[in-house]
């Protein structure tokens, strides 16, 4: 005897709204860790060298410095 499963109409819409949900909340990250890396990576960028070794950088170390602060410290 096979067992058979059947789902309501209810279930079927809140499982896809659920995942529609799951997918724009991941967007929304990915979005906005990208524009906060942009922003981070653009000020960075606009100091000089005296200004970026007083915060401990050089200038080819920014983009390792950006990647770092915004989606490793998540």
């Amino acid at each position: 005897m096979a067992l058979s499963i059947v789902a309501s109409p209810f279930d079927v819409v809140f499982s896809a709204a659920s995942s529609v949900k799951r997918s724009f909340l991941t967007f929304s990250d990915i979005f906005y860790r990208a524009l906060e890396a942009k922003t981070l990576y653009a000020e960075l960028a606009d100091l000089s060298d005296e200004q970026l070794a007083v915060r401990g950088l050089k200038r080819e170390e920014i983009s390792q410095a950006v990647f770092a602060k915004v989606y490793d410290a998540r």
